[in-house]
């Protein structure tokens, strides 16, 4: 059983107001560290981002890691992130929990 501060410690669903949100947020993140991708959207980044669903996370991708498509067709990467994240979703509306990955650090250069 990993410690309740651990960053990977199973996530309930939340309870308080704006449940919903908070859920696909998680799992967004959750989907982000299943796929080995360091990233982590905060509760802001997600609230300008999720509303324009996977057209919002295609231009993210575009402007926030364009790197990234010199090896990964971009659809192919949005495809992959739904696909984990709708899976993550459906394991924390169950009950089963899912990661709760943590910001990344920042590594000194």
């Amino acid at each position: 059983m990993l410690h309740p501060l651990h960053p990977l410690h199973p996530l309930h669903p939340p309870a308080a107001a704006g449940a919903a949100f908070e859920a696909h947020r998680h799992a967004t993140n959750a989907a982000f560290h299943e796929l080995d991708l360091q990233w982590y959207w905060d509760a802001a980044t997600f609230a300008r981002v999720q509303p324009y669903g996977r057209a919002g996370l295609r231009d993210w991708v575009r402007q926030e890691r364009p790197h990234l498509l010199r090896a990964y067709d971009l659809d192919f990467l949005v495809d992959a992130i739904e696909q984990v994240r709708a899976r993550c979703l459906a394991r924390i509306a169950t009950g089963e929990g899912a990661l709760q990955p943590s910001p990344p650090s920042r590594r000194a250069a």
